[in-house]
Formats: structure tokens, C-alpha cells, sequence
């Protein structure tokens, strides 16, 4: 999808028609869909916005919208009541994004890591050792 067909787009999402800040929310909705796609690296950001283009079109119209609410959680008044999904974009958005992962040996045996040295630690893994991996064979946890 083009830059064009991607304006063209979040102009019928949103009652936006200025080109300029259309493209100035695409960009930011660009950013949030690779930061959550690929937290660590910036060199695929063409072939991940390629992959959700229109996905960055609902991000920016949500974007759009949303002006003047800023971080509002909360809101009622005549009626109608107003409330947002923490975070910067909504679940609905973000689980049309597959985020990217690594297993932790291929991710220290790219960092250059002998496999003889590479030791696998709940420091380097975010978990606890043994945890949910069938290692622990007593019914209480032990």
C-alpha cells in the first residue's frame, strides 16, 4: 500500500482532510505498530509497514479521533459516555500484529556466545528456572 492509498484511507476513516497531519499520525501509528512488532530493531521498519498497512491506517484514524481526549479514561456527560483501553493503541488494533520473538540461545549465539558458554539463567530468560516446564514432578509445585 502506498503513501497516497494510505491517505486516501484514513481520510474515509476519519473527518480528517489535511494531507499533512494525515501523514504526521501515520508516522506515529507506523512507530507504535514497529515498536510493538520488533521492539529491537529499526532496520525492517519498510517490511513491517508493508506486512500492516492497513492496520496503520486504523491506528492513525484511532489516533485521529481520538484528538482532544487525550488519556482520558473516563467520561460522561449528556448522555454520552466516553472511556479508552489503556495503553497507546486499543487491544483490537494491537492483536492484529504479530510481535516478533527469539529464542534465547539464537539470540546469544547471534550476540557471538560460544554454545559451550551459553548457560540458560532466569536473569537471561525473564522466568523462573524450572517454571511450567515439566521439570518439577511433585503435585504441589515442589
Amino acid at each position: 500500500m502506498t503513501e497516497a492509498e494510505k491517505i486516501v484511507l484514513v481520510k474515509a476513516l476519519s473527518e480528517e482532510t489535511d494531507e499533512g497531519i494525515i501523514s504526521a499520525f501515520l508516522s506515529m501509528a507506523g512507530d507504535a505498530i514497529c515498536n510493538y512488532c520488533d521492539p529491537f530493531t529499526v532496520t525492517n521498519r519498510e517490511t513491517i509497514l508493508a506486512r500492516y498497512g492497513s492496520t496503520q491506517c486504523k491506528a492513525a484514524a484511532y489516533y485521529l479521533n481520538k484528538r482532544g481526549w487525550d488519556f482520558q479514561t473516563s467520561h460522561s456527560e449528556n448522555g454520552i459516555a466516553r472511556n479508552f483501553e489503556s495503553g497507546d493503541l486499543p487491544q483490537s488494533i494491537l492483536r492484529e500484529i504479530t510481535p516478533k520473538a527469539a529464542n534465547v540461545r539464537s539470540a546469544a549465539l547471534q550476540e557471538g556466545t560460544s554454545e559451550d558458554t551459553l548457560e540458560v539463567t532466569p536473569e537471561n530468560t525473564g522466568e523462573n528456572a524450572g517454571e511450567n516446564t515439566g521439570e518439577n514432578t511433585g503435585g504441589d509445585g515442589t
